[in-house]
């Protein structure tokens, strides 16, 4: 309404000032057509009226320079009001897209949850302990082994370490939301390094170092509570404020 009513003010405002423009565009003429009539009837006055003449036409100068200027003003206003709209339209569009690309990020990242939530951890967790003694004692090259001859760990140990390795690559390439997956998974991902930490350094003594270097790189960077893509730090504590994740772009 107030933007309504701020439009029909400026309407009202220019109407009027095209009205005066005309009527004093129309008052110089029948002016200078009546000096002309007496210039050419009187001609005893003609030093008077070539005077006036003069002032009149000092006037219709001051008049023709002040509405010219007072066009230009209003081209330069209209100019910068046009290009304040284009920013503003940038500017949401802008905000727009980030907003879409944001939503799309967390949808990936569901995703990712979903497939966590099908792989199993917790069965894979109970196969590692009963299969495997975690006290420190054992070697990467005996747990290597361990795994490698059990068919079933073995399918489930690669399938799991795929995962987070596609998981920390997506982050990294900001495909996903990272404090989503850091809010819902941290501790499989933490458990997870932890207990296949030995198996992933024989895995890359055998086959090369970048084998899960990504998963190791966010798994060392979510242990210090901080983004694995910016390194800035998480708020302390694995759910403290879990809001956070769905309002903040």
């Amino acid at each position: 309404m107030h933007l309504s009513n701020t439009i029909m003010s400026e309407t009202n405002e220019n109407l009027g000032e095209i009205r005066v423009r005309i009527k004093l565009a129309v008052l110089l003429s029948l002016i200078s057509i009546i000096l002309i009539a007496c210039y050419v009837a009187y001609k005893d006055w003609r030093d008077q009226l070539t005077f006036a003449a003069a002032v009149i036409g000092g006037a219709a100068a001051v008049y023709t320079g002040y509405y010219t200027a007072a066009t230009i003003r209003e081209n330069i206003a209209e100019s910068r009001a046009r290009t304040a709209q284009a920013k503003a339209d940038e500017a949401r569009t802008i905000a727009n897209s980030r907003e879409k690309a944001h939503r799309a990020r967390v949808a990936a990242s569901f995703e990712f949850l979903r497939h966590a939530n099908d792989l199993g951890y917790n069965k894979i967790r109970t196969k590692l302990l009963n299969t495997i003694s975690f006290d420190g004692k054992a070697s990467a090259a005996e747990i290597h082994d361990k795994i490698l001859k059990n068919d079933e760990l073995r399918e489930v140990v690669f399938a799991n370490l795929g995962f987070f390795e596609d998981m920390a690559i997506a982050i990294k390439a900001e495909h996903v939301d990272e404090r989503v997956l850091y809010y819902a998974i941290c501790g499989t991902v933490f458990s997870m390094h932890t207990n296949l930490g030995l198996f992933i350094k024989h895995e890359q003594d055998d086959r090369g170092e970048n084998f899960y270097a990504e998963f190791e790189s966010l798994a060392n960077a979510w242990r210090g509570y901080k983004s694995v893509v910016t390194g800035a730090a998480f708020p302390q504590g694995l759910y403290s404020k879990p809001a956070e994740v769905l309002h903040t772009p």
